[in-house]
C-alpha cells in the first residue's frame, strides 16, 4: 500500500498542507517546527487501527474550534479483500502518476481509496472512506478495516508493543491476548518464577519470532528471549512482557527498544504496509542508524512497503538517494512539502547526489551561507560565534534558533552553483566567495535564482581583504600569531618568496624590517 496524496486542514501546526508524495521510501528534512511530526501524526490519525482516540482542543489550529479537523488520505495498492462490493468496492478511485486523484480508475492509474478523518468542537472522531466527485453517501470506516492498511509507527511511545496488551503488535503475533491474560494472571499470582517457567508455545514462538527480526534490524542478539513480568506492572492487568534472559526489554536502552518495536511491528503485518519513523536516529549509533536505513531501502525494494520517515541527522541525508528527501517549510500555518529533485539547473543526478551528500547539514537548515573553501569555512565560524556571543548578551536569537548553517562549497565557481541550486530549492542563502576570479554569469544565475552574493573588493582573496581592512598593529599580531601556531621559520621562508626584493632569508616577522615591503604600513581606516 501506498500513500499518494495527504490533505490537512485544521490539524495542529498545520492550516493546511497538500502533499503527493513522488517516493516509495521518503525522508521529510526541514528546520524545527516546520511541521514534519504533524505530517506524521495526522496520517496516523486517519489510517490508525485503534478503535478510538482522544482528542483535545490544542489537537485544532491555533484551538481554533470553528473549523473541523479534516485529514484526507488517498491509499493506491489497496488489498483486494478490502474492494469486495459489498465492502468497499464502491468506493474505489483512480490516482495518477501526478498524484492527480481521478473519479475511476483508468487503463493508466491505480485502483484507490480515498480515506477521510473528521473531528468537530464535539471531538467525536469520524473515520470514513468516500468516493471523489461523486454523490455517494460516505461510509464509515471500522477499525477492522483501517488495520488492513498495515500502519505502524516507531518513534518515542515504542514500549507498548512490548507488552501483550489489547492492540498490541505482540497480541497479534498470538492471535488475541487471551492466553496472554491467562498467563499473565497466572504470573501475577505465582510471582515472576512462574511466568519464566512457562511453556506456552504461542508466546515462545513469538518471541523467537522478534528475536530473530529483532537481530536482522540490528537492534540486538538476544540469547534467551522469553516472556516475563514487568516487575512495575505487576498490579496491571496486562503486565505480560517481553523479557532477555530475567530483564524487561522496557529497561533496554532507546536505540534497542526503538529496533525491536520497529521489528515486532513489522512482524505482524504483511510485506505490503505503511511505516512511519519519527526522527529516526534517536538513540541509535552511526552503524545501527546506517543498517536501519539499507533495511528499509530493500524492504520498500522488495517487500512492497512505504516508509515514510523524520530526520535532523546528517548521516540519514548523506545515505539516502537525493530523491528520497522532501523539504518540508511552515509559513502562517501553510505547510509545503517538495521532493528534492534528482536533477536541478545544470546540475545532473550525479552532481545533485554529491551537492547533498557534500553538504548535508545544510540541507537541514533554513538559511545557508555558502562559501568557497576551508580558510572561509574558519572565518565563517569564528564570525557565527561572535555573532551568538553578542547575541547571548543583547538577549536576541542565536543563529541556531533561526536555522543558519554554514557550508563548504569547495571553490568559488562550485560555491556559486551549490548556492544557486539551494536558492532553487527554497533555501534563503547568502554566498560568500573571493573576487580575485571574475565569475560574472555564475553569479548573475545566483542572484537570479534568489541568493544574496556577498564578494570582497575588486582582486582580493579572503587573505589579501583582511591584510588590507585590519589595522596595521593588528596584521602584526597575526603574522606573531601564525608563526606561534606554526613556526617562525615557515612564516618567514614563505614571507620572503613573496617579497618583490626576494631578500632571501629574514630574521624578524615584523614587517617593518622586511626589504621591499609587500604590505603598506600606512594605517587603514578600521572597519567595523
Amino acid at each position: 500500500m501506498r500513500i499518494r496524496r495527504l490533505e490537512i486542514n485544521n490539524y495542529r501546526g498545520i492550516k493546511s498542507a497538500i502533499w503527493m508524495p513522488t517516493a516509495d521510501l521518503v525522508c521529510l528534512i526541514g528546520p524545527g517546527d516546520s511541521t514534519k511530526t504533524t505530517l506524521l501524526d495526522a496520517i496516523s490519525l486517519a489510517l490508525t487501527p485503534r478503535f478510538s482516540i482522544e482528542l483535545t482542543d490544542v489537537d485544532f489550529h491555533n484551538c481554533d474550534l470553528s473549523e473541523p479537523i479534516k485529514i484526507e488520505v488517498v491509499v493506491s495498492d489497496v488489498p483486494e479483500k478490502l474492494l469486495s462490493f459489498d465492502k468497499l468496492g464502491g468506493f474505489v478511485c483512480g490516482v495518477n502518476a501526478d498524484g492527480e486523484v481521478l473519479p475511476d480508475p483508468e487503463e493508466s492509474s491505480e485502483k484507490a481509496l480515498a480515506i477521510r478523518f473528521t473531528a468537530d468542537q464535539s471531538l467525536e472522531p469520524i473515520w470514513e472512506v468516500h468516493k471523489p466527485f461523486s454523490d455517494l453517501e460516505p461510509k464509515r470506516l471500522s477499525a477492522a478495516n483501517r488495520a488492513v492498511f498495515g500502519l505502524f509507527r516507531v518513534d518515542e511511545r515504542v514500549d507498548a508493543h512490548m507488552r501483550w496488551t489489547r492492540g498490541s503488535a505482540l497480541s497479534t503475533l498470538t492471535g488475541g491476548t487471551s492466553q496472554a491474560e491467562s498467563a499473565s494472571t497466572t504470573a501475577m499470582r505465582a510471582a515472576r518464577e512462574a511466568v519464566f517457567g512457562l511453556d506456552d508455545p504461542q508466546l515462545i514462538e513469538a518471541a523467537s519470532l522478534v528475536g530473530s527480526r529483532a537481530l536482522k534490524f540490528g537492534a540486538s542478539n538476544y540469547e534467551n528471549l522469553r516472556p516475563g513480568i514487568d516487575p512495575v506492572s505487576m498490579s496491571s492487568g496486562h503486565a505480560l512482557t517481553l523479557h532477555e534472559d530475567k530483564i524487561p526489554l522496557t529497561r533496554q536502552g532507546l536505540g534497542t527498544r526503538r529496533l525491536t518495536s520497529l521489528a515486532i511491528q513489522d512482524a505482524r503485518v504483511d510485506g505490503a504496509s505503511i511505516i512511519l519513523i519519527d526522527e529516526i536516529e534517536l538513540g541509535l549509533e552511526p552503524h545501527r542508524l546506517h543498517r536501519l536505513v539499507r533495511l528499509l531501502h530493500d524492504r520498500v525494494k522488495v517487500g512492497g512497503a512505504q516508509v515514510i520517515m523524520t530526520t535532523h541527522s546528517p548521516l540519514v541525508v548523506e545515505q539516502l538517494d537525493v530523491s528520497s528527501l522532501a523539504l518540508v517549510r511552515n509559513a502562517g500555518g501553510i505547510t509545503s512539502i517538495k521532493a528534492v529533485p534528482s536533477t536541478l539547473d545544470g546540475l545532473d543526478s550525479g552532481a545533485m547526489q554529491k551537492m547533498v551528500r557534500s553538504g548535508p547539514s545544510a540541507m537541514l537548515a533554513s538559511r545557508v551561507i555558502v562559501v568557497e573553501g576551508a580558510t572561509e569555512m574558519g572565518l565563517l565560524r569564528a564570525f557565527c560565534e561572535a555573532w551568538d556571543a553578542e547575541c547571548d548578551q543583547k538577549g536576541r536569537e542565536p543563529l541556531a534558533v533561526i536555522g543558519t548553517a554554514v557550508r563548504n562549497g569547495g571553490s568559488d565557481k562550485e560555491a556559486l552553483k551549490r548556492g544557486e541550486c539551494l536558492a532553487l530549492l527554497g533555501f534563503d542563502i547568502m554566498i560568500v566567495v573571493d573576487h580575485d576570479n571574475i565569475l560574472e554569469k555564475e553569479e548573475k544565475k545566483a542572484a537570479e535564482a534568489g541568493a544574496e552574493v556577498v564578494r570582497w573588493e575588486t582582486g582580493n582573496h579572503l587573505e589579501a581583504q583582511i591584510a588590507a581592512d585590519i589595522p596595521a598593529d593588528q596584521l602584526y599580531r597575526l603574522i606573531d600569531l601564525v608563526a606561534e601556531l606554526t613556526s617562525e621559520e615557515s612564516v618567514l621562508a614563505s614571507i620572503a618568496a613573496r617579497l618583490p626584493s626576494r631578500p632571501g632569508r629574514l630574521s624578524s616577522t615584523d614587517p617593518r624590517e622586511w626589504p621591499g615591503r609587500l604590505v603598506p604600513l600606512r594605517r587603514r581606516r578600521h572597519r567595523p
